[in-house]
């Protein structure tokens, strides 16, 4: 790591799940990597932030939601039930928004590409982790409360955990973007300001 480089980092909180961690500063220049075609740094940006954004929303509404429901439910069953179905919705809206980024291609920035796939590989843990924790859901026991709830931790832990590798996806910036053409575009775009530090 490069300390003489610039300070204005990339970073992502996904609220309620994930608290952000410090990030590192940008990675000197690498003379060999390559320059690829792509979207302009500014519109990719501004789709990337809007995309990542909408989604982590839609999650935490989804999770809201869920919460309220459970709050009200009769018996276990019912709760489980819901459980499952609410992760089954944020598996979706986790595909739906890895189908979008794929769709965006690489911005037009050295290492593009691999910032690009960075975020693909990203949402497809994420859908993982969402999907693990919906096969875990269903499996959770409805007869004794107690192990229910001891069952559900691990539940929660899948959860929590699920946004991270996409949070990542934005700390990896800082090394790929040895150019700096791409940090230069989040802090220029507004629906990047929650992204950059």
């Amino acid at each position: 790591m490069n300390a003489a480089k610039p300070s204005r980092r990339v970073a992502r909180c996904m609220v309620p799940l994930v608290v952000c961690a410090a990030l590192a500063g940008l990675a000197a220049p690498d003379a060999g990597a390559t320059t690829t075609t792509g979207k302009p740094a500014s519109r990719w940006s501004a789709t990337l932030c809007s995309s990542v954004t909408s989604w982590s929303k839609a999650i935490e509404k989804n999770g809201n939601d869920l919460s309220t429901q459970v709050g009200s439910d009769p018996d276990l069953a019912t709760a489980r039930s819901e459980i499952v179905t609410s992760l089954g919705q944020a598996v979706a809206l986790t595909d739906q928004t890895a189908t979008k980024l794929a769709a965006l291609g690489a911005p037009n920035v050295r290492n593009g590409a691999k910032i690009a796939k960075a975020f693909q590989q990203a949402f497809a843990s994420s859908k993982s982790k969402f999907s693990a924790a919906q096969a875990q859901a269903a499996a959770l026991p409805t007869d004794d409360p107690d192990a229910f709830n001891t069952a559900g931790s691990a539940v929660d832990q899948l959860i929590s955990a699920a946004p991270d590798p996409v949070t990542s996806a934005f700390t990896a910036i800082n090394s790929l973007d040895s150019s700096g053409n791409l940090i230069k575009a989040f802090a220029g775009q507004k629906s990047c300001k929650p992204y950059v530090l």
